[in-house]
């Protein structure tokens, strides 16, 4: 028996097919940017320490190095409780070397993000996501992240897709999706052009209460949102990452002279 397709689920397969193929070539394109951040964090509580170890995805954003992530993956905030501060960070390039070893040298806590530095890249090849303008997307439009597995799942390479639900102006300009991918990461549309990286804001909102347990509950002035913060508003970041990179290299230049 031959069974009859209407049109309509034709051009729907085909649409889908066209999708999936320019999914897997923005992966293709995009992957050898993205990275395995491994962290040894150093936990302070109450007069004692404590090491944690993560492994946190990120991007590289410049050919000299320069590489996005999470600020709360890497350096979270800390309270009159405990500390929390990084001990080693070792960048994973997936491409058989060795882990390289890294610094954070610029922040913006405002988004959620940090920029790093990878310390000698020993004339290793990497492959950067440039940021320059940002595209402004719409509602509803299709937006994808790609990520990075930890060492456990081989650091497979996985996308995670979207759409923009929302845009906000305040506490600053960006916009939410409906399926946050992993912080730190680049957001791409569907034609591979970057749209911005996954960050979060707080609302700033108070609960005018110091009780403990009501402060919990209703979230204190952590109002956290998981937004997509537009890729030209890192651009600050980036300078003031590559200034700090310029005043080390010239201080350790200086030392070396005077010895």
């Amino acid at each position: 028996m031959v069974m009859a397709f209407p049109a309509m689920g034709l051009s729907q397969l085909e649409v889908a097919d066209k999708t999936a193929q320019s999914l897997s070539q923005l992966v293709k394109e995009k992957k050898a940017s993205i990275v395995t951040i491994k962290a040894v964090l150093k936990l302070e509580f109450r007069g004692s320490s404590e090491d944690l170890h993560r492994q946190v995805p990120a991007v590289i954003v410049d050919n000299m190095g320069l590489i996005v992530a999470a600020a709360s993956a890497l350096a979270p905030p800390g309270d009159a409780r405990f500390k929390v501060s990084p001990k080693t960070l070792t960048v994973h390039l997936n491409d058989g070397g060795e882990d390289l070893r890294a610094k954070i040298v610029a922040k913006d806590i405002t988004s959620d993000l940090v920029v790093l530095k990878i310390q000698d890249l020993g004339g290793r090849k990497i492959s950067a996501v440039t940021i320059s303008r940002s595209a402004t997307p719409i509602m509803g439009q299709r937006v994808v992240t790609i990520s990075k597995l930890n060492e456990g799942f081989g650091h497979g390479t996985l996308f995670l897709s979207s759409r923009i639900n929302g845009q906000l102006t305040k506490p600053r300009t960006c916009w939410t999706t409906e399926n946050p991918g992993d912080a730190g990461l680049a957001v791409f549309s569907l034609n591979g052009t970057l749209i911005g990286f996954n960050g979060s804001v707080v609302s700033g909102l108070s609960t005018n209460t110091v009780n403990p347990l009501a402060r919990m509950i209703v979230g204190g002035n952590k109002d956290k949102l998981a937004v997509v913060v537009p890729a030209a508003s890192l651009l600050p970041l980036i300078k003031e990452a590559k200034k700090a990179v310029a005043r080390t290299t010239q201080a350790s230049e200086e030392k070396t002279k005077h010895d």
